[in-house]
């Protein structure tokens, strides 16, 4: 396979399948279900895991999408922590671009303590969403510690109950609530 990652997985059920974001041939958004047998392709990133996946990746070679890596992020009494962005004053789930040389896993364990001074690990892929320019995951993520804090990025930072944000950057909002429904 050229110019792409590859995930190869071990399946116990062939016939499990899960919905995976991807972007249609005419540029607009859709949602599909592909068997999770064997996922990837020349021109898109697949990622996808759980307890009984193996992830095997290769360079992005060719594919010029961006990628995006954000943070679902529980406390004891489940509420989700969010940010409220500068840029536009919408809520989000902490995140941001993967920098050269890092991977999604690293780039989400460094946003957060950017953008909201708490630590973080663990992080494990729970959605991805492909667009025609960019692929953005979301990682479940174990909270470590830290303070708590705003950031140049952001106005608010805060652990809420998804149900009370009304204004929601962008789809962070779809986003999150199909990162939670891979929970246990």
């Amino acid at each position: 396979m050229t110019g792409g990652r590859v995930l190869a997985a071990a399946v116990p059920e062939p016939e499990t399948s899960t919905s995976i974001d991807s972007a249609a041939t005419s540029g607009r958004e859709q949602e599909v279900s592909i068997p999770l047998i064997l996922l990837g392709g020349p021109d898109i990133v697949q990622r996808l895991v759980n307890d009984s996946w193996t992830m095997c990746s290769q360079p992005a070679g060719n594919d010029d999408r961006r990628e995006g890596a954000d943070a679902l992020v529980r406390d004891a009494a489940g509420r989700v922590l969010l940010v409220r962005r500068a840029d536009d004053g919408r809520w989000a789930m902490p995140g941001g671009w993967v920098d050269p040389g890092e991977t999604p896993e690293q780039a989400v364990v460094r946003e957060v303590a950017e953008e909201t001074g708490l630590r973080v690990s663990a992080p494990r892929l729970l959605h991805t969403k492909l667009r025609p320019a960019s692929v953005h995951y979301t990682f479940g993520c174990e909270l470590d510690g830290g303070d708590l804090r705003i950031s140049d990025e952001s106005l608010e930072v805060a652990f809420v109950s998804p149900d009370e944000v009304d204004d929601w950057h962008t789809d962070h909002r779809e986003r999150l609530t199909a990162a939670l429904a891979r929970l246990p």
